[in-house]
């Protein structure tokens, strides 16, 4: 299933994600080169050389942006200590163990095991934010995993210089940052893989630090924005004035900004993100897991900044279809209003705009003519989706990862009928949970199938 080649596919619905909206009922599409060559209606004839895949029953759509993650986290998925993420929180005892112990072999193991799971839910382009701990070598782990995934990836190298969340002894200063970020860029990125700065967030940097990473960045500087009531109570008394205001005093404040979790922003902060040109991520499910509160996302879609859709961790799940319905849900009981936010507007976030924040929607986010086959078929027949009305609703409301029959990225067929046809999921799976176990061991922490967590 490897070709990317000459490929002529029949679908039962294209849903295109076009400006115009077009939904093909029944629908094709062509690919040659790994690009997008035709879409439309019907079922034209194969050329000759055209591999046909008739997908009849199926609905075809864009693959997934997933624009907020720390994969490596997938290797302690439901056995981190429980901890409140507060601007002074220290890390120390078991949780201090766990993460020193997370190192290279353990971040892979994590990251691939979340690759896994990213493409088994129709995502083939992700970010990942990892932070980089002096004398440990985690980055190379996760880093080495994304090129392992063949996904296309925005690594964040997440960097800090002040904070008790990380011991002191393991920051970098501003110049080791700077040469860090160099040397991953030299060492691992490739046509697929990007790596990009991240500060990691305001009350863990110096400006100093954030300056110096945003003269680094090429197509984007990553940063975990105003995520909870605390941090933005932080920012205005260590300031005078909002996160974002400070970062436009910085000078880093741009259209190559890409703003995490922009939960308390102001009216000022949206109309100067809106100017910016900065777009955001938003992840439902891990901000309610946090406890955190919802933003009004309709703030943002009326400026016209792009925020995609984003997993993170905590999550509990790799389920990109819950994220979609979930973020409707969140925006529905926050107006009290069921139509202030439509199924399709979640969709939207989960290919085009999220497309959009990482600067790609050029050539993903949209199944047009001369972008790239970053492709998702979803089981037609799968029970989630009867009876087959109401496409749109079904896709996001109902369906579900289970769902995903196959999935390309630039034309070549990664989840093929079910099937892996890249990774290895018993290897990826069994190395997790044995590179688990001695982590967990080593940190005092009972490891066991059935633990009272």
């Amino acid at each position: 299933m490897g070709s990317s080649n000459a490929q002529l596919i029949y679908a039962a619905a294209v849903i295109t994600m076009n400006d115009a909206g077009e939904i093909f009922s029944p629908g094709y599409l062509r690919v040659a080169n790994n690009l997008i060559t035709e879409v439309g209606a019907g079922r034209p004839t194969a050329a000759d050389g055209e591999t046909v895949h008739d997908f009849a029953d199926d609905i075809l759509l864009p693959s997934f942006v997933n624009t907020h993650h720390h994969l490596a986290s997938s290797l302690i998925q439901g056995a981190e200590p429980k901890h409140k993420m507060a601007v002074g929180t220290v890390r120390d005892g078991a949780w201090l163990t766990m993460s020193v112990g997370l190192d290279r072999e353990e971040c892979e193991a994590g990251a691939s095991l979340g690759y896994l799971q990213l493409l088994e839910s129709g995502i083939t382009t992700t970010t990942d934010s990892q932070s980089t701990w002096k004398g440990l070598s985690k980055l190379d782990g996760s880093i080495t995993a994304a090129v392992k995934s063949g996904l296309r990836v925005i690594f964040c190298a997440a960097f800090v210089n002040k904070t008790e969340l990380v011991p002191s002894d393991y920051q970098l200063t501003v110049s080791e940052s700077v040469a860090e970020l160099a040397r991953l860029r030299s060492t691992y990125q490739n046509e697929r893989v990007t790596i990009e700065p991240e500060p990691l967030s305001l009350p863990r940097v110096t400006d100093e630090l954030v300056q110096a990473l945003h003269k680094e960045r090429n197509q984007l500087m990553a940063m975990h924005l105003t995520y909870s009531e605390e941090f933005d109570q932080w920012a205005r008394k260590e300031y005078g004035y909002p996160a974002l205001v400070h970062l436009e005093k910085l000078g880093v404040l741009d259209e190559k900004s890409l703003l995490a979790h922009p939960v308390h922003f102001d009216d000022a902060e949206v109309e100067l993100a809106a100017k910016s040109g900065a777009s955001a991520a938003y992840c439902a499910v891990s901000n309610m897991h946090m406890g955190l509160a919802i933003p009004d996302l309709r703030r943002y879609s009326e400026k016209g900044i792009p925020v995609g859709l984003g997993l993170d961790h905590p999550n509990g799940s790799h389920d990109f279809f819950e994220t979609m319905k979930t973020t409707v849900l969140t925006q529905r009981s926050l107006n009290r209003d069921q139509e202030s936010f439509t199924p399709l507007r979640a969709l939207e976030m989960a290919t085009r705009d999220g497309a959009k924040a990482l600067k790609l929607f050029d050539q993903i986010g949209s199944l047009e003519v001369g972008k790239k086959a970053d492709l998702l078929v979803i089981d037609g027949n799968a029970p989630e989706l009867q009876p087959p009305a109401g496409l749109i609703s079904q896709v996001v409301m109902a369906a579900k990862a289970k769902c995903v029959k196959h999935v390309a990225m630039d034309g070549k067929w990664h989840l093929f009928d079910y099937q892996h046809q890249s990774m290895k999921p018993n290897e990826i799976m069994s190395h997790s949970r044995e590179v688990q176990k001695r982590l967990l061991e080593s940190a005092g922490i009972y490891y066991g199938v059935r633990g009272a967590r």
